[in-house]
């Protein structure tokens, strides 16, 4: 179902994966700002997810301090697959069905993240891993916000990758990053899944560009959406819903069970 290759070393712009027989090493670069706070936060964070119960996230974390070094690393289980990100890239379009699968989990762990206040903030393709059996698990929790986490934004910065930022965190200090803002994200990776987009459609080299995008959103909804003839009947549905930008928010889902509804409505109206 999903199709994989020997996991490499990954190169992030905050981190290095480094590959174990059966564990992968993460270490924080050495020139990223507020280093240890973001060291703190994501094994924090990673432990509080398996103290939870949070579905679909790794099962095992902890710190690792070879001698000669100076700076530890976080050691977590090796999950077997690729990145949804890998997949979009290799495979192109993903069956509706199949896109159904992968978000009704995502949304899986969205419900128990928010039972328990814990915020991603940086959902993408790229943190999504699709293991042999079609299961997934979320990664890279090193932007998450959870009860008693360290403050990894003192200034109040937006976090995570703007393509994937929700439109109102364009008002800054009147709308925080959420779990509904993590709600947004999901719809645009929906989308990147259907249409076989390597990037997000939202995409942007800096703020004032995204700015810019996010305020053309009607019209480009109108044309990417409602009026392309290759999208799945009912998918507007479904993505109106999951990444409205209404400043009450009042459109956009907030529970597994909803979008679950409307994306089997879709699956049954014969989107294959």
């Amino acid at each position: 179902m999903v199709p994989t290759t020997p996991q490499s070393a990954r190169n992030g712009s905050m981190a290095e994966i480094l590959p174990g027989t059966y564990y992968i090493d993460k270490i924080i670069r050495p020139d990223v700002p507020n280093r240890k706070a973001i060291f703190v936060n994501e094994i924090g964070a990673l432990l509080y997810c398996i103290n939870k119960g949070i579905r679909h996230t790794p099962r095992l974390a902890m710190v690792i301090k070879s001698k000669g070094e100076n700076f530890p690393r976080i050691r977590m289980e090796k999950i077997p697959g690729e990145t949804l990100e890998y997949y979009l890239q290799h495979t192109g379009p993903i069956d509706p069905i199949l896109a159904y699968f992968f978000t009704r989990q995502i949304t899986e762990f969205l419900e128990d993240a928010e039972t328990h206040g814990l915020v991603h903030r940086d959902l993408k393709p790229a943190n999504i891993m699709l293991q042999p059996n079609g299961k997934i698990r979320i990664t890279d929790f090193g932007s998450a916000r959870y009860p008693n986490s360290p403050d990894i934004t003192p200034n109040g910065e937006i976090v995570g990758s703007p393509g994937y930022w929700a439109p109102e965190l364009r008002f800054q200090g009147r709308y925080g990053q959420n779990n509904s803002t993590d709600l947004y994200s999901i719809g645009v990776i929906l989308y990147m899944m259907i249409t076989g987009s390597t990037t997000s459609p939202f995409s942007s080299r800096t703020p004032e560009e995204w700015i810019k995008k996010v305020e053309d959103y009607d019209a480009w909804t109108k044309e990417n959406i409602i009026q392309n003839p290759r999208m799945p009947n009912g998918f507007g549905f479904v993505y109106f819903n999951a990444s409205s930008k209404r400043r009450d928010l009042r459109n956009r889902i907030h529970f597994k069970r909803e979008l679950e509804k409307g994306l089997a409505a879709m699956i049954r109206k014969g989107n294959r």
